[in-house]
């Protein structure tokens, strides 16, 4: 048997579950084209984050040459800049 503050918290978990479960359910009703995979392989769409993490890496190990000393705001355009380089745009 739970007590009175148990029952409290336990009831806004649940509240919060389902708050957050409905955030979530809307995002992906909203994206529900985006998780085509089928399409997206077809067209030869990247699927995985694999090439995402593996650009990131990229651009981070650009930044961290020798003697490289980069403060956030620069080193965000900079990396903005490759990767837009990148991409071919």
């Amino acid at each position: 048997m739970r007590s009175g503050q148990e029952e409290n918290e336990h009831v806004h978990n649940k509240c919060a579950f389902v708050s957050v479960f409905g955030v979530m359910l809307h995002y992906l009703t909203e994206r529900w084209e985006m998780l085509d995979y089928r399409r997206a392989l077809a067209c030869g769409w990247d699927i995985g984050s694999g090439p995402t993490e593996a650009m990131r890496k990229n651009l981070t190990l650009r930044l961290k040459r020798t003697g490289m000393k980069w403060d956030p705001v620069n080193a965000a355009a900079v990396m903005n800049l490759v990767a837009l380089r990148e991409s071919g745009q």
